[in-house]
């Protein structure tokens, strides 16, 4: 299972809970649906609460615009109620990645367009996401 709160996101590394998405859907191998409502159902709560599938990209490229404008800015310390943002951005992004992983085992060799649509689709946000 995917991290469902904030404390356990803190415990899981990134890498790990693609794995764990991609395991999950091996087993549950006939839930695995070539749209794009399935790869987002994927988010938990937890992390969608705080990105949408829309706002990913924007998200990130405020941030950079701002960590660009602020070089020299003193850090503030954090609260205990922040949020890690990195670490929802980046789970958010390897869990997209572990969807697709998923989508591509289950409809590898069957040519099916939906589905390497939906790949094609969120290769692209991702990409855009690297370059932001």
């Amino acid at each position: 299972r995917t991290p469902d709160t904030h404390f356990a996101l803190d415990y899981v590394r990134p890498d790990f809970i693609m794995l764990r998405v991609m395991a999950q859907n091996l087993v549950m191998w006939n839930d695995v649906r070539p749209i794009r409502a399935w790869v987002f159902s994927q988010v938990p709560a937890v992390i969608g609460s705080n990105l949408s599938e829309g706002s990913c990209l924007s998200l990130f490229s405020e941030e950079k615009k701002k960590t660009e404008q602020n070089v020299h800015v003193k850090a503030v310390p954090m609260s205990s109620s922040d949020l890690d943002l990195e670490a929802i951005r980046q789970s958010f992004a390897y869990i997209i990645a572990g969807a697709c992983l998923s989508l591509g085992f289950r409809f590898a060799g069957t040519a099916n367009e939906k589905a390497q649509g939906v790949i094609l689709h969120y290769l692209k946000q991702l990409l855009e996401l690297r370059m932001a």
